[in-house]
């Protein structure tokens, strides 16, 4: 067994599905992160950016649909 394991939490080498794992939030090895009740208090996602209060981009359109 290639992990390292403490209370709640298990980090796994690429032989296991997640790379990091608990109850409320996993990573897998190709960086895809889940989990439940998330706070997130800053950033980019897709080009977005995050803050506390909002969710922007550089055009100002959260979503644009195209016929």
């Amino acid at each position: 067994n290639h992990s390292l394991t403490t209370t709640g939490v298990e980090i796994n080498d690429s032989s296991q599905e997640l790379f990091i794992s608990s109850s409320a939030f996993k990573v897998k090895h190709d960086g895809e992160i889940t989990g439940s009740q998330v706070d997130f208090t800053g950033g980019t996602i897709g080009g977005f950016t995050l803050t506390s209060t909002s969710i922007s981009s550089s055009n100002n359109n959260l979503f644009q649909h195209q016929l």
